[in-house]
């Protein structure tokens, strides 16, 4: 039996008679954080083949699974008890999303305001009014026009993206395997199939507006930054990620008059190094940010990670199960705090400055 089995099926099954409260307390995860990308009963393209995303009933279902376990914070909560020493409420619970698409005003919004639920909306400055498009969202829409050609133009391209020395078996495949420093590749296939994606973009706009952001903050929601244009952090420089992190934070900021500064890591936190966090926190750059590794430790007390009930078809409360138990076991193993590349002097960042608010 191997690992993955037995922290993704074997442990989840034991749990299963234990309430999702007490699992929270032997794992001592609070807050727990979740965060989700996009709601949608459409078939949207740009989406549509990175990941699973929940349709409208979905999502409704996971709300009320939340509700009836945790307490609702805003971000606003957790920077006053970051920043003050004030404790959370027990199963406190914060709700957030990733990349700034137009369903958040549109299906998202309208539903967290009829059950009282706040949550934070995670923007990738470059996308904004919809002025361009993130090379994984370019990439789904190629996917989706190569597949509605005929089956020998489609060989035809598959061999042509072999020539570009792209991995995998099948188109999809090596389309996705494309990295942000070869994005210049896209425009080029695109082209090749008379793939419109300058066309998709002002037709579909599958980004939130300015317009949009302004009124998301009056009805209530908190912003953050989600980099300029959703680079992976891992394979770039330092130099990189700190004007990745910077020059997005401080956009948002001047552009509507936030007044914290909050962060979530685009594709991950997975192998960034310490000296970024020392080097974010020290410049006074952010107040919180957050990763996407379900609900491990981490050594920096103003970094916080989230787990996603998308990756699954199956009920919210199954998910937080098997996530709860992979913590469990992360804790049995004394793995339950994330390693960074580089050694965490902790306590000098156990007293963090008060974060105004107002």
């Amino acid at each position: 039996m191997t690992t993955q089995t037995i922290k993704d099926n074997v442990l989840p099954t034991i749990f299963r008679g234990i309430p999702i409260s007490v699992l929270e307390t032997l794992t001592a995860a609070n807050p727990v954080v979740a965060y989700y990308h996009i709601v949608s009963d459409k078939d949207v393209a740009h989406v549509k083949h990175l990941y699973r995303f929940r349709n409208v009933s979905q999502f409704e279902e996971d709300l009320e699974a939340f509700l009836k376990v945790y307490q609702p914070i805003g971000l606003l909560d957790l920077l006053n008890s970051v920043s003050t020493g004030k404790p959370l409420p027990r199963h406190a619970f914060l709700l957030t999303f990733d990349d700034g698409f137009k369903e958040l005003i549109e299906v998202v919004a309208p539903l967290l305001i009829r059950k009282g639920l706040p949550a934070t909306f995670f923007l990738a400055t470059a996308f904004l009014d919809n002025k361009e498009m993130a090379l994984h969202n370019e990439l789904s829409v190629l996917i989706e026009h190569i597949q509605t050609l005929p089956e020998k133009r489609q060989r035809q391209t598959n061999d042509q993206l072999s020539k570009r020395q792209l991995s995998g078996e099948s188109v999809s495949e090596k389309l996705l395997s494309i990295t942000y420093q070869r994005k210049h590749l896209v425009s080029q296939i695109a082209k090749s199939v008379e793939c419109d994606l300058a066309g998709y973009l002002l037709q579909n706009r599958p980004y939130l507006t300015s317009e949009e952001v302004c009124k998301l903050i009056a009805q209530g929601f908190t912003i953050g930054a989600h980099s300029v244009d959703h680079p992976l952090y891992s394979a770039l420089t330092l130099k990189e990620q700190l004007q990745q992190t910077s020059e997005s934070v401080s956009f948002l900021r001047q552009k509507f008059g936030l007044k914290y500064s909050t962060f979530s890591f685009p594709h991950g936190d997975s192998n960034v190094g310490a000296e970024f966090f020392r080097e974010i926190y020290a410049r006074g750059i952010l107040d919180i940010s957050f990763g996407s590794a379900g609900m491990l430790k981490e050594a920096f007390p103003r970094h916080y990670q989230r787990f996603s009930p998308e990756n699954s078809s199956r009920p919210v409360e199954q998910v937080l199960r098997r996530h709860y138990a992979r913590s469990l076991y992360k804790k049995l193993l004394r793995r339950q705090v994330i390693n960074r590349t580089q050694a965490v002097n902790v306590s000098s960042f156990e007293t963090c400055p008060k974060v105004a608010l107002s």
